[in-house]
Formats: structure tokens, sequence, C-alpha cells
């Protein structure tokens, strides 16, 4: 007499993806004598109070020769396995429909009214559709204790499920093609770090010639023209700095705005009468210069 334990439960259900308990003792567990050759699955509901009732795989290991199955899924879609052998989930059934032992039952945390929580579902689908492609039959080897029961209508679960749309579903979950895993990604090779760029050479100081710039104060307003356009430049760009000429009249020529200018900025470094005339001496340049990054020389 045949009596086959389905001890393969746990990595079948895993290889599909699910959470699996082990409860100690399950490869064990089952009804002596008679047989157990599994070819279908029966779903039933535990009849537990509404929400999670954790206590139902102890219950069900302390009762297991009156009110057990071998399996049981709870509200969060995890599935514990109780037994390898026949259990007494069934009881009685119709002529041609499967019992106790060519069954697997599969207890389900619900009771009639209760809303059937959807991973609880889509785990319970997945499971069953990993369990009969294991046993190489079809959706239709799915049944519910309420349509195998005897006589009809002593049972109603699972509550609330129509089984020809839970075997369409299941269906689904037999035929689905595994998602191949992602190639790991090449390694790129690195590239090599950039090469440092030389730090920027630090922009010479500009000079002033004392001797050139006096000259151009002296004669650029009466010739009109610039005679040191660079130097002037420079000092002229450290008055508009100093707000004492205006950007516009910063042209490298030392007219009369400018002499204008410079009279200002050596009033303000302490000089007066003939020494605040408009024309750079040594000391008001050098001050000049080192408020405004230029050298003077002479």
């Amino acid at each position: 007499m045949a009596y086959e334990r389905i001890t393969w439960l746990p990595a079948v259900l895993r290889a599909a993806g699910l959470t699996v308990v082990e409860h100690a003792g399950w490869e064990k567990r089952g009804l002596s004598g008679g047989t157990f050759t599994p070819k279908s699955v029966v779903w039933h509901h535990d009849a537990s109070p509404k929400g999670d009732s954790p206590g139902v795989p102890a219950y069900m290991i302390r009762n297991f020769e009156k009110a057990a199955a071998q399996l049981w899924v709870d509200r969060q879609g995890h599935w514990h396995i109780i037994a390898s052998g026949r259990a007494p989930h069934a009881g009685l059934t119709k002529l041609g429909k499967p019992g106790n032992k060519n069954s697997i039952g599969i207890e389900t945390d619900h009771t009639t009214g209760e809303v059937w929580p959807e991973p609880l579902l889509v785990s319970l689908r997945k499971g069953t559709a990993a369990i009969l492609k294991h046993m190489k039959v079809s959706e239709n080897a799915l049944e519910f204790h309420k349509t195998i029961c005897f006589p009809s209508g002593r049972k109603n679960d699972p509550a609330g499920l129509d089984l020809a749309k839970e075997r369409a579903r299941v269906k689904t979950n037999m035929t689905a093609k595994p998602v191949a895993p992602k190639p790991p990604a090449k390694p790129t090779t690195p590239k090599p770090p950039a090469k440092p760029k030389p730090p920027a050479k630090p922009k010479p100081t500009p000079s002033v010639s004392l001797a050139r710039i006096t000259k151009a104060a002296k004669t650029d307003p009466s010739t009109n023209k610039s005679s040191y356009p660079t130097g002037t430049k420079v000092v002229e760009s450290a008055l508009v700095a100093e707000k004492l000429l205006a950007k516009k009249y910063a042209e490298g020529y030392y007219g009369t705005l400018t002499v204008e200018a410079y009279k200002k900025w050596q009033r303000k470094c302490g000089f007066t009468g003939a020494d605040a005339n408009g024309i750079p001496g040594l000391k008001s340049l050098t001050i000049l210069g080192k408020k405004y990054g230029f050298k003077v020389t002479k």
C-alpha cells in the first residue's frame, strides 16, 4: 500500500518565491496506516476569529488526529507546513471526488464574512500552482472543501471564492514563464584619472613707471593724446575703484579728468597745496599701488 510523504513541499514552495515556516516534527507527522497518494489540492478556511490567528498551527498539531491539514497559509501569505503524511482535512466526500487519501489540504486564516487579504490570496494561488505543477496535474486538480463534501452543503469553505475563477487564476500562475534574472552588468574598465591641470600661472603684477606717468600727467592734457597708455590705464583703474573717476573715462589718456581725480586721491592721502596738483608723486603712487595691486618703478 503506497504512502507517499510530501517532504518536497518546502523546496517547491520556496522555489516559487514564497515564505515557508516548517513546524517541528512535520516530516513524520501524518495519520498512520492506510494509503496516501496525493493527486489534488483542497482549499479550506479555518473558521478562526476574524483577523490574525497565529495559534492555528499549534491547534492543528494538538488535534491532528481529528481536525488538521498538511498546510496552513496565514494572512500575510506565509506557508506553514504541519505534516507530510495523510491528514483528516476532507472528512466525508462525494463519490469520485478527492478525499484524505489522495489530496493535500490547505487551510487558510479566514472565516465566513471576512474579507480575503490580498497577500493571502496571491500567495495561495502561487503556492497551489507550484504544488500542482510538481505533481504533474492540471489546475482542475484544485478543489474546494464545499465542492467535495458529502452531503452537499455540509461545508461552505473557502467562503466567498469561486472555484472556476480560482482554477483559472491558478492556471495563469502555472503557465507564467519565470522571469529570467538579468545577467550581471559587465564590469567597466575604470578610466584613468584625469591628469591634474597645472596650476594657473599667476598674473604678473602690473607696474607703473613713476617717470613716465609723471610725464603723461604733465603733457597729455596739452597734446590731447596718450603718451603712456598702459601705465595710465593702471592708475585710472585704481582711481575708478576708489570711486574718484568714472569708469568710462579710464581710457589710458591722462587728461584733465584724470588729473582732477588724482588730486582728490592726493588729498585723501593728506597732501595739500602744490603737493595735491594731480601729478603723481612717489609716495601717493606707492600708496595707491599697494591698495590696488601694482608696483611702482622709477
